[in-house]
């Protein structure tokens, strides 16, 4: 029998939501400054919504569980309880709970390749286009195109007023 840690366990699910994030970008690297995940339970997510008790709870998408056949969306969930330091937040199918990460700051690294070539078009809005899915509360302090051996590459870095000596 394969027994997998708990961080083992995280990762997939991150690997899972950054999977279905990429046909919307193609992250290459993302670091979270000061990291802290807040985990739980299904039933807390639905009884959030006033969908209590919940017998029957299934994860209809990377970012969405079903309540009692009441779609609830982990975001507004994370959000609220983040108090706007929100990095991004996943289902871990496999202990069934909700993953909230929380942070300072996160710097990202996006691939603009063929498909993706449209976030390099203005470094601007393509940051503010991952804004809307990651680090949302947390102001956008940079933005740049590079290119790295013949790709171009997007950077955003976000990052909280308190914390600019982090990056």
């Amino acid at each position: 029998m394969l027994v997998l840690s708990n961080k083992v366990i995280r990762l997939l699910s991150f690997i899972a939501i950054i999977h279905s994030f990429a046909t919307f970008a193609k992250i290459k690297e993302i670091k979270i400054i000061e990291s802290f995940d807040k985990i739980y339970e299904f039933s807390r997510i639905c009884s959030y919504k006033g969908i209590n008790p919940s017998p029957f709870i299934e994860v209809k998408n990377s970012l969405t569980l079903d309540c009692m056949g009441f779609a609830v969306k982990i975001n507004d969930f994370c959000q609220e309880k983040s108090k706007g330091n929100l990095i991004k937040s996943f289902i871990d199918i496999k202990n069934e709970k909700v993953v909230c990460q929380t942070g300072r700051g996160a710097k990202l690294k996006i691939i603009c390749d063929r498909k993706h070539e449209h976030f390099c078009d203005s470094k601007i809005k393509g940051c503010q286009s991952i804004h809307k899915v990651i680090a949302k509360d947390i102001p956008l302090v940079h933005s740049s195109v590079l290119k790295e051996n013949g790709i171009k590459t997007l950077n955003c870095y976000f990052l909280d007023r308190e914390s600019t000596d982090k990056f």
